[in-house]
């Protein structure tokens, strides 16, 4: 079996943790071309949808805070956000908030992210908080060595409803990675 995460294959036995199915991955690389930013925020305003996808988009402060604030009042259940050109701290912090606050949004993507330190232990505070997330795509990531990675691993202790996290091609230390991993396929295999 073979997963894909953007254009890099991962065989399963290597990478058995995948934070979206893999199909609707592809789906989703191959697909038509994802909406302008201010389209998803006009849609959403409307009641449409609860996925919100601006991966690849490029976004200021302005437009990222709009979202947060329309995403906040509706029933959203998976936020794509890959390789988002634009992103700043200020913007994260957004995100962020809602990823600890969103009482439905369980399933965030960050692929091809550039975090800093910083970032990844704000977004680890906020998982360690949400009442809602169980799936969190950070593949390829960066920002996620030493001492970031001990936040996140200490956030997927202290939530037992993350069951997915994957990391794969990021700068994850191993140890950790394996960590990680060896808890999340234990909550899935236990039902939790």
């Amino acid at each position: 079996l073979y997963w894909m995460s953007g254009k890099e294959w991962w065989r399963s036995d290597e990478e058995p943790e995948y934070a979206e199915d893999p199909e609707e991955a592809m789906k989703r690389e191959v697909g038509e071309k994802r909406p302008d930013p201010c389209v998803v925020i006009q849609r959403l305003r409307e009641g449409g949808g609860d996925v919100v996808d601006i991966s690849s988009q490029e976004v200021n402060d302005g437009l990222v805070m709009e979202l947060v604030r329309v995403i906040e009042g509706r029933n959203v259940k998976s936020v794509y956000m890959g390789a988002v050109k634009g992103m700043t701290t200020r913007a994260w912090e957004g995100v962020f908030h809602l990823v600890a606050t969103h009482p439905t949004a369980s399933r965030w993507s960050f692929p091809k992210s550039s975090f800093t330190h910083e970032d990844v232990h704000r977004l680890s505070d906020s998982l360690s908080k949400s009442p809602s997330v169980s799936s969190i795509d950070l593949a390829s990531c960066t920002g996620l060595h030493l001492p970031s990675a001990v936040h996140l691993l200490t956030a997927v202790q202290a939530n037992v409803n993350i069951t997915c996290l994957y990391t794969g091609g990021s700068d994850i230390p191993p140890g950790i990675q394996a960590e990680i991993r060896r808890i999340t396929l234990a909550r899935r295999g236990s039902g939790l």
